[in-house]
């Protein structure tokens, strides 16, 4: 979402006081849930890759994306074990 520049200043040194206030009132704000018309997925994530081949399928970029998204898909060793899990 992009909002309005609101003019001000930039404080230097909050106390500590206003620091704990600021940061009860950024949670609150973090509670917030995102309106249902907000997409749930990002549009460029690993889910859309396959959208390529709706625009560009014979394009070096496609090509490449099936190398990443291949590589993706393979089992991922974390702290020196394998997993079964690639990064979908």
């Amino acid at each position: 979402m992009l909002k309005e520049f609101i003019e001000g200043d930039i404080q230097q040194d909050l106390s500590p006081t206003l620091l704990t206030m600021i940061g009860k009132s950024l949670a609150q704000l973090h509670q917030t849930p995102a309106p249902d018309y907000l997409p749930q997925a990002p549009d460029y994530g690993i889910e859309q890759f396959a959208r390529v081949e709706e625009y560009a399928a014979d394009s070096a970029f496609a090509a490449w994306l099936q190398q990443i998204t291949a590589y993706l898909r393979l089992p991922q060793k974390v702290n020196n074990t394998n997993t079964d899990a690639g990064f979908e």
